[in-house]
């Protein structure tokens, strides 16, 4: 459930949001005014490429046996950086899109559709405006037709 003041998702029997304290009067008679088809469920997921993860490790393999692994220690943080990208996963539907990051420390990020006030591509990169703050979706696949489709979805619920 959704808080209809700020956007942000609330639990499903909360009376006050916790982020904006707007009282929420009758969660259940909420959802039934939202109307949300029963499709919202279900959630797009957009491919995304490792290629630079492969990239930073086959040059950190390199690097490892060229020093003859003397540097090896001094790689356990670029290598945990490297699983943290790795694991990034971008999924929406009408309603939401879900930003989860990491391998190690996973990060969970919940947008509200309706909330994004601006997408464009630019630099080979989806960016959002959501709130006067721009995010990036990298490392996608065909950026051009997931942007459209994107795009799409974003536009129902303007």
């Amino acid at each position: 459930m959704f808080c209809r003041k700020c956007g942000k998702r609330i639990l499903e029997d909360s009376r006050v949001c916790m982020y904006c304290g707007e009282i929420i009067k009758n969660p259940e008679v909420d959802q039934e005014n939202l109307k949300i088809d029963r499709k919202s469920d279900e959630y797009y997921k957009m491919p995304t490429s490792l290629f630079w993860f492969w990239f930073w490790l086959i040059l950190m393999i390199i690097f490892t046996i060229v020093s003859k692994g003397i540097l090896f220690f001094s790689l356990i943080i670029p290598v945990f950086v490297l699983l943290q990208i790795k694991q990034i996963e971008y999924k929406y539907n009408e309603e939401e899109l879900i930003i989860k990051t990491g391998l190690i420390v996973k990060i969970q990020r919940n947008i509200a559709m309706n909330k994004i006030e601006e997408v464009n591509t630019k630099l080979g990169v989806l960016n959002l405006i959501v709130q006067a703050k721009t995010i990036s979706l990298d490392n996608i696949k065909n950026l051009e037709q997931e942007a459209e489709r994107f795009i799409q979805v974003w536009n129902k619920n303007r």
